[in-house]
């Protein structure tokens, strides 16, 4: 009983050869056996390839031998080489070749090539070529490509090269893509597909590692570690980081993002970030803990605070602002503006009164929730009217009493101008 192999289907292997050499073989088979037909043949086929384990049908390799399908598998075309070598003197490849050539049934090489090759079958080098360029993106190559098919019959666009680069969304790609990709590696020194995936043999490891930096994980974790950052530094912009993570990223030799994209990752606008940009933000937050502080217990720490650097909408800001100053007659906007920016750096943000200002203007669509608060506790001051008196407290040391004259309570003015504890004292011995 034979056991079908894995995964196997009807067709047999997924990829394709140019059928020319195989129906090149038939007819050799034919001229040395003259009494056999096409449904012979096919069915001796379909019983050979069933013990590999292939259901192939006799139908389809009938019209593959006639030609009316143009591509067959490699497992037929191997085992039409294998029944030819089981007699007739032909023991090897060569053999059938000579064979082909005596007969005037000769295939040229060209007609024997595949035009398309399987993706699986260009992932390795495409991860040799970034493991030898680590500053350059995926993306980055696939442009490259594009260039080198330009003004070929393989109208790739770079989208779709990315996707076949990455070994996702594409089963086969034309072989003008890895003869591009060959031309492309042979400039870092590769000099053939067969040295380079020797090389590539050689170098798993490293280039197992550098496949996981450029892993993207999801970004919750990282947009965490940076409000983090912001937090100990008091930084609600995300443009100090961002350039600090590009500069770090740089001289580790890592894939040059750019600083809009390295905002949009701090900002928390993407859903996925690079591992090496992940890792070197935590060597970056490590750097700046003290020996007894761990990580997870920092971030424990300031997550409450963490809403401070969220956003809310300007009217949020701007509505009590109106209502501040209706209430606080002869103050003008540009005075709220400053009493803000004062509130907000004794809350430790450094922010700028000019930057305030537009929010209570309403001419920003948002403003910081820690403006927001600043703001609120503005508002719960109980204003003072211009009828209510002012209460002064008395000038005395421990008094707690209004003043009423000269700065003095009552009881206060009225010991300040009564002499006669000092009369009794005036004599030394204490008044009689």
């Amino acid at each position: 009983m034979t056991v079908a192999r894995p995964n196997a289907n009807i067709h047999g292997a997924p990829e394709r050869v140019p059928g020319a050499f195989f129906r090149a073989m038939g007819a050799l088979y034919f001229q040395s056996h003259p009494n056999s037909s096409q449904e012979g043949l096919a069915n001796e086929m379909r019983r050979r390839l069933a013990t590999r384990g292939i259901q192939y049908h006799t139908r389809t390799l009938k019209r593959q031998l006639t030609g009316a399908v143009s591509s067959v598998p490699p497992e037929v075309e191997a085992e039409m080489r294998q029944l030819l070598t089981q007699g007739n003197g032909l023991r090897t490849l060569c053999d059938i070749e000579r064979a082909l050539a005596a007969s005037g049934l000769e295939v040229a090489p060209g007609e024997r090539i595949s035009p398309y090759v399987r993706v699986e079958h260009l992932v390795p080098l495409v991860q040799l070529w970034l493991h030898l360029h680590p500053d350059k993106p995926k993306r980055f190559l696939a442009r490259r490509l594009r260039d080198e098919l330009n003004g070929g019959d393989d109208p790739y666009t770079v989208d779709s090269l990315q996707g076949i680069l990455a070994g996702k969304q594409h089963r086969f790609a034309r072989r003008a893509v890895l003869e591009g990709l060959l031309a492309l590696l042979a400039e870092s020194g590769v000099a053939s597909e067969e040295e380079a995936r020797t090389r590539y043999l050689d170098l798993a490891d490293e280039i197992a590692a550098s496949v996981e930096r450029r892993e993207v994980v999801s970004s919750p974790g990282f947009v965490r570690l940076c409000r983090f950052w912001q937090l100990r530094h008091h930084e609600p912009s995300s443009r100090r980081l961002a350039l600090m993570l590009r500069q770090r990223l740089a001289a580790g030799g890592l894939p040059s993002l750019s600083l809009p994209h390295i905002q949009n990752l701090v900002s928390g606008r993407t859903r996925g970030v690079r591992r090496a940009v992940l890792q070197v933000l935590v060597e970056l937050v490590r750097q700046e803990l003290h020996q007894w502080e761990t990580l997870e217990q920092e971030v424990a720490k300031v997550f409450p605070q963490m809403a401070d650097l969220g956003w809310v909408k300007a009217e949020a800001v701007a509505a009590p602002a109106r209502e501040w100053v209706a209430r606080h007659p002869g103050t003008s906007a540009r005075q709220l503006a400053l009493r803000l920016a004062d509130a907000v750096r004794r809350m430790g943000y450094p922010m700028s009164h000019n930057s305030i200002q537009p929010i209570l203007g309403g001419w920003k669509k948002k403003a910081r929730r820690f403006v927001y608060r600043a703001m609120l506790v503005l508002m719960e001051e109980r204003p003072r009217s211009v009828e209510e008196p002012r209460q002064v407290r008395c000038l005395t040391k421990g008094c707690v009493f209004p003043a009423v004259q000269e700065g003095l309570c009552r009881t206060c003015w009225l010991s300040k101008h009564d002499f006669r504890p000092f009369e009794r004292r005036s004599d030394g011995f204490g008044g009689v």
